[in-house]
């Protein structure tokens, strides 16, 4: 039960199935595979770590998602709000994760892997 990838430097991209769907079925996403991609925003001046200052600074954040061979990509953004640095660490990491599937499936979607 193994599969060939053929990668599009090779050819038309396309995922051979050597056995059927029950590969098909188990088949999951490398997150080696894909890259982790960041971009943040922050409003406010912040010239001394007091609790008046930070009232008016903002943070916000763009993740992307990038499957490497492919180079099919996904993003989200986590909206401009009050965050510490715990909170902005949650976001990310819960946007990861929703990115991650949403990229698993436009990728089975890109390989014609059946039943995904």
């Amino acid at each position: 039960m193994t599969a060939a990838r053929i990668w599009p430097n090779d050819t038309m991209l396309l995922y051979t199935l050597e056995v059927g769907t029950k590969v098909a079925k188990g088949w999951r996403l490398d997150p080696k595979e894909v890259g982790l991609g960041t971009a943040g925003l922050s409003s406010g001046k912040r010239k001394k770590a007091t609790r008046a200052s930070r009232v008016v600074e903002k943070r916000g954040m763009t993740v992307t998602l990038t499957h490497m061979p492919t180079g099919l990509e996904v993003s989200g953004e986590i909206p401009s709000g009050h965050y510490s640095r715990k909170q902005m660490q949650q976001e990310v990491a819960t946007m990861y994760s929703r990115l991650f599937v949403e990229l698993e499936k436009l990728v089975a979607k890109t390989f014609r892997i059946p039943g995904r």
